[in-house]
Parts: C-alpha cells; sequence; structure tokens
C-alpha cells in the first residue's frame, strides 16, 4: 500500500510529532483493515492517502471509496463533597477514556466502533454499528447505538454544557442497546425511528431479554449559524421479557461518587422494583438559541409495568448557558442526529462559557417511595480550542426520602477534557 505525500499547514504539530502520530495510526490501520484499505478501483486509483485536519487522523483511499479515522476521548474528574449525612466520598474518576474508529466502505457504508476503557466490564462496549447511507438523507443503522430518545444524550458527554446530564438521564432515560434504526431528516425535521434487543452486556442465555421501540422527532422551525429553535418529542415501549427487575436510580451530578441519594436498585439502600412486565417513557424537549444565549429543558415521564399495578417516575431540567466569547450553540446543531456537535472557538484564546441548571427526579408513587432529589449546578467552561476543554462545576444537592434520611450537601466539580 502507498501513501501520498500530505501537507501539515492547518495542524499546530512539528515534524517529529506528525510522523510518529503517522506511523503509528498507519501500522493500526494495516492491522485491523488491510483488505479494507487496500482495495482500489483500478490499478491507476490503487493507493491510498493519509488525513491529518482538524477533524482527525484518518486513511483514505485516493479513489475515496474506503476510509477510517481515529478519534478518542479522554475525561479526568476530580471532586469534593461538603456533605450533610450520606458520605458521598471525596475523589478523582478518569470518567471516559473512548478509542473511536470510523469511515465508510464504497462510499455507502458507515461504521463506528467506539470502546470506553474507563468503564468497569463490558458496558466499555459503546457503538458498534454499520450504517447504510445510500438513500440520502435517509440513514439506515444495525449494531449496538445510542436509543434516538434524549436530546442531551444525543448530544454526547463530549459536548455537554455540564460535566454530567440531569438526573432523569441516568434515571429514566433508555440508553445504547442492539437493534435496526432508520432515520431521515429534512430542511426544517429530523426523525428517528428503530427497535431495540438486549445491550452488549446483557447475557441471553439466561431468558428473553425482551424487545422494544423507540422514536424521535425534532422540529427546528428556525435554525441559522447563530439562531436555533427546536421542538421535539421522543417515546419508548419496551417489553422486559424474563427480566422482572428494574432499577431507577441517578447519581448526584458527578460521576466521582458512586452513591445514590434517591432511587431503587444497586447503591441506593433499596431494592430494584420487582414484578415489571413492560416500560412505557415519554420525552418533550426544546431548545432555544439567540447568539451566545441559549437555553435547553427536556421533561421524562416513565411508567414501570408490573403484573396488577404500576410505577410512575418523572423528572426534568431547564437549563441556560451564554458564551462571554460570542460564539453560538447553533452552528454546532447537526441535523441528522438532531442534537448539536463540538464547539469552535472564534479566537486564538478559545471560548469561555458560564451556565446554569436546575434539574429534579421524583421517584415516589403511592406505597413506592424511592425518593425526590432537586439539583442546582452553575458552570464554567474554557473551550481553549475545538479540542481542549476545561470544565468546573458547583452542584448544589437537596435530597428527600420517606423512611430514609435527607441529604443537602454541596459538590465541586472539575475536569479536564481532550476529544479528538
Amino acid at each position: 500500500m502507498k501513501c501520498d505525500v500530505i501537507s501539515l499547514n492547518k495542524v499546530p504539530l512539528i515534524q517529529k510529532q506528525a510522523r510518529r502520530l503517522l506511523s503509528s495510526m498507519i501500522n493500526l490501520c494495516m492491522a485491523i483493515g488491510p483488505g479494507v484499505l487496500a482495495l482500489p478501483a483500478s490499478a491507476d486509483e490503487a493507493g491510498s492517502r493519509v488525513t491529518l485536519t482538524d477533524s482527525g487522523l484518518g486513511l483514505k483511499s485516493t479513489d475515496e471509496r474506503f476510509a477510517i479515522q481515529l478519534h478518542g476521548l479522554i475525561q479526568a474528574d476530580g471532586a469534593v463533597f461538603d456533605q450533610d449525612r450520606t458520605e458521598l466520598g471525596n475523589g478523582t474518576d478518569i470518567r471516559n477514556a473512548k478509542l473511536i474508529l470510523k469511515g465508510h466502505v464504497q462510499h455507502d457504508w458507515g461504521y463506528k466502533f467506539q470502546v470506553n476503557f474507563a468503564k468497569e466490564d463490558n458496558r466499555q462496549l459503546e457503538d458498534i454499528f454499520l450504517q447504510y447511507r445510500g438513500f440520502r438523507p435517509t440513514t439506515i443503522t444495525v449494531g449496538n447505538v445510542k436509543q434516538p430518545f434524549s436530546l442531551a444524550f444525543l448530544n454526547g458527554n463530549r459536548n455537554a454544557t455540564f460535566m454530567e446530564f440531569a438526573m432523569i438521564h441516568e434515571a429514566l432515560v433508555p440508553k445504547r442497546r442492539i437493534g435496526l434504526m432508520a432515520g431521515l431528516h429534512g430542511g426544517s425535521w429530523t426523525a428517528h425511528m428503530g427497535g431495540f434487543a438486549n445491550s452488549v452486556k446483557e447475557d441471553n442465555s439466561v431468558g428473553d431479554s425482551g424487545a422494544g421501540i423507540v422514536g424521535r422527532g425534532v422540529w427546528t422551525p428556525v435554525r441559522s449559524q447563530r439562531r436555533l429553535v427546536l421542538a421535539g418529542l421522543a417515546g419508548q415501549y419496551r417489553s422486559l421479557g424474563d427480566n422482572h427487575k428494574v432499577a431507577i436510580k441517578s447519581r448526584p451530578g458527578t460521576h466521582v461518587t458512586n452513591q445514590r441519594l434517591v432511587g431503587f436498585g444497586p447503591h441506593t439502600g433499596f431494592a430494584p422494583i420487582t414484578d415489571a412486565r413492560n416500560v412505557a417513557a415519554g420525552d418533550a424537549q426544546v431548545a432555544v438559541v439567540h447568539g451566545p444565549f441559549a437555553v435547553q429543558g427536556e421533561f421524562v415521564h416513565k411508567r414501570v409495568g408490573q403484573k396488577e399495578s404500576h410505577f410512575d417516575a418523572q423528572g426534568g431540567y431547564m437549563q441556560a448557558s451564554y458564551f462571554l466569547t460570542g460564539e453560538s450553540r447553533a452552528a454546532a446543531y447537526q441535523p441528522g442526529k438532531g442534537a448539536f456537535g463540538a464547539i469552535t472557538p472564534m479566537h486564538p484564546y478559545g471560548a469561555w462559557q458560564v451556565a446554569l441548571r436546575y434539574d429534579t427526579l421524583k421517584l415516589n408513587d403511592d406505597s413506592m417511595v424511592g425518593g425526590r432529589e432537586q439539583n442546582l449546578t452553575a458552570g464554567v467552561n474554557w473551550y481553549a480550542n475545538r479540542h481542549v476543554r476545561f470544565s468546573a462545576n458547583y452542584i448544589r444537592i437537596d435530597a428527600e426520602r420517606p423512611g430514609g434520611p435527607d441529604n443537602r450537601a454541596n459538590a465541586f466539580a472539575a475536569r479536564a477534557q481532550l476529544g479528538f
């Protein structure tokens, strides 16, 4: 396989560092995909070229029918707590350590392989899918993917305004599962619908893991580089199969602690919900961006159907943010996903953002009392460039639980992030 000469004018790397990076990438690509990358259309088109741009490091055939790109995400966190009753535990955490390979084969077939080495078990397998793009703008995706439900979850933790999502995302929002999904978008709308089975960490040998459908629609009547109005609805229905236990819980605003102050299941002090048969959930979401100012909110209602009754849980958040340096979240909107991407600073010294969020989670329903928690989070972000970011969050935690201790605490958290 031959490689064309590339230009590094747009990349602030010295020549020696560039050679090392390119050599490592070429060796990796040759190891994992020599058959894919060395299939030219003809002898005249034989070969490939290395690309090193602001969007990542890659290898592409000269006819552009085959491509692979290397991406990564590293997030290092620290937090200290001023707690009331429940010990939360000061400490540090490698929140994410992701290696991502993605690209396309024969133009129309896209793929992605994402592993998170910060996870404790096989949950580290994240996005692993094949996607057909030949019916543009329609896409058909099969594999382990994010279910199309929550705006913030689809934004991704690399692009999140705060260090952690609001409590509803750990407690009520469906996560990644293996399934088949179709997506379509037009000038002012985006829609996704999919059917999903088990997650990669579930053992199918112990029984039926269940199946469900998830759909999301987004309308953007106003969309430009500086302005955006978004309104969306999402829904989920899932039969639980032979799994009759459901855990609903959430950390109090930071991943450094493993303690949950409200909820049912591990680390809560209460048993999970039993005798469950199905789960249904709905999500209403909105976002408005006007120049450097943005507001965003979601409300989720989730019902766990049991054999002779049901349990209702609900929660939501509302947040506001402002770029002191003039950037706009509208410029980062991605219509194909119906969500926001990475922020690109306008100035050599980076971008500064301040933000405030109120979120709540209510897990009390008749005799089942999982508690109620309200958090107020203030944050500041410095985007040194498109890839490096530093964040600091203050979280005021207020949790109440009938039959258990009430907790009022303050958390101070910070993060260093590299994403490429």
